[in-house]
């Protein structure tokens, strides 16, 4: 015969308290010597056994063969407690069983100690003793009733939890199956408008036109004006045909023009931009290129046909050289009126006047060591006023501005020598 404990419960109340009809008055009890004919309260260790017949003959298992010792050395006969709810409901088998061989059945065997240290099993036919300390045991296999009623109110806590959390699930999953409802709603309303408005092509192209850049274009009899129609934004532009200082604005019909965008738009419009073409062709004019506003004027182009534009563009040529050239002579101009000015204010007094009528001045560094050579006075009468500088040989006689042929002369001095050498 081989014998293994499973497990032990320990002190654990008769569980036939509460599903026996006969529990108050129960027989079994009584048989216990412990005063008392109901179960309620009665509590005995229970020790789960797995017992196999490993020989050829039948072989009888009896509780009362099984001895239990407590932790003071005391010893305990298996009880004899197989009632019929026991022996009808238990798993396992309890009191007597007869075991065929070669055969393993699950046995119960309930002892009146409350704290086990030692199992004994010993029957004299055959020849069998089987003995083992519960502390070699697994502590799996021990189970006290604090620890199964622990275990119990976990498991108990546990499903509690479980349900709560069902319970949000569900609440969660029929408010997805409500938001996925609103949404199929949307969805088959979407679909019926692309439908109607002609598929997925004509709606993005409508949606692109929505964001464009709104204008008007207003012709007269020399000007195509284009206006800005946005109220909510202002408008600037970026050009888009050939701006070489050559082609002079010049724009022909049909090519791209400008480019507008909204300046404090957000989402599509900030990138987006609108391309315009031109209407004519002409010269480009515009008078502002940002924060255009509503009504106002974005540019405009002056008509001209093609077969103009050579000459339309020699003139404007012609035009820009009139205004460089009349820039130019009229700095000039304005040189010589306050070089005169700062001559009387005794500011300068190093000028001359050249063959042109040009006035000119001496270079300073010529005039300082000129001037340090002669002593800062006259070369001819010694005098320290009126002093000017003098060519030796005149500029008019091809007298050049260096310091060999510069003398320092006072005013007197200087109009006396006159052209003279």
């Amino acid at each position: 015969m081989h014998i293994e404990i499973v497990s032990i419960e320990e002190n654990k109340q008769l569980e036939c308290v509460e599903k026996c009809e006969n529990s108050n008055d129960c027989g079994k009890i009584g048989y216990l010597n412990l005063g008392t004919r109901n179960a309620a309260g009665v509590s005995l260790s229970h020790v789960y056994l797995i017992v196999q017949n490993t020989s050829d003959e039948n072989l009888d298992i009896e509780y009362n063969k099984f001895t239990a010792i407590d932790n003071d050395g005391f010893s305990y006969k298996g009880c004899d407690f197989g009632c019929e709810y026991y022996a009808k409901s238990k798993f396992y088998n309890v009191g007597h069983y007869s075991l065929p061989p070669k055969v393993k059945v699950r046995f119960l065997v309930m002892f009146q100690s409350k704290r086990i240290s030692r199992i004994i099993y010993e029957d004299s036919y055959p020849d069998f003793y089987f003995s083992i300390d519960v502390d070699n045991i697994s502590n799996s296999k021990k189970v006290s009733i604090e620890s199964l009623k622990q275990e119990i109110y976990n498991k108990n806590d546990l499903i509690k939890r479980l349900k709560s959390e069902l319970e949000r699930n569900r609440e969660e999953l029929k408010n997805s199956q409500e938001e996925l409802k609103e949404v199929s709603e949307e969805l088959n309303t979407f679909q019926r408008v692309l439908k109607e408005r002609g598929g997925w092509s004509e709606t993005i192209k409508r949606r692109r036109e929505d964001l464009l850049i709104k204008y008007e274009i207003v012709e007269d009899d020399d000007y195509y004006r284009m206006i800005s129609l946005e109220k909510e934004d202002t408008v600037s532009f970026h050009r888009e045909f050939d701006k070489t200082k050559g082609n002079y604005n010049w724009i022909n019909e049909g090519d791209a023009l400008i480019s507008l965008k909204a300046d404090n738009a957000f989402g599509y419009n900030m990138d987006g931009r609108t391309i315009i073409k031109s209407p004519v062709s002409g010269i480009f004019e515009f008078n502002n290129n940002k924060m255009i506003g509503y009504k106002e004027e974005i540019c405009r182009i002056k008509k001209y046909s093609m077969e103009m534009k050579d000459r339309i563009i020699e003139d404007l040529e012609k035009k820009e050289i009139k205004e460089n050239v009349y820039k130019k002579e009229r700095k000039k101009i304005l040189e010589r009126q306050v070089l005169d000015e700062l001559i009387e204010e005794g500011k300068v007094f190093n000028a001359y006047t050249k063959k042109d009528g040009n006035r000119t001045t001496i270079p300073m560094d010529i005039a300082n060591a000129v001037w340090n050579r002669d002593g800062g006075k006259c070369c001819i009468c010694g005098s320290r006023d009126n002093l000017e500088f003098d060519h030796i040989i005149p500029i008019s006689k091809g007298g050049a501005t260096t310091f060999r042929n510069l003398q320092i002369l006072c005013k007197n001095c200087n109009i006396r020598k006159s052209d003279n050498i």
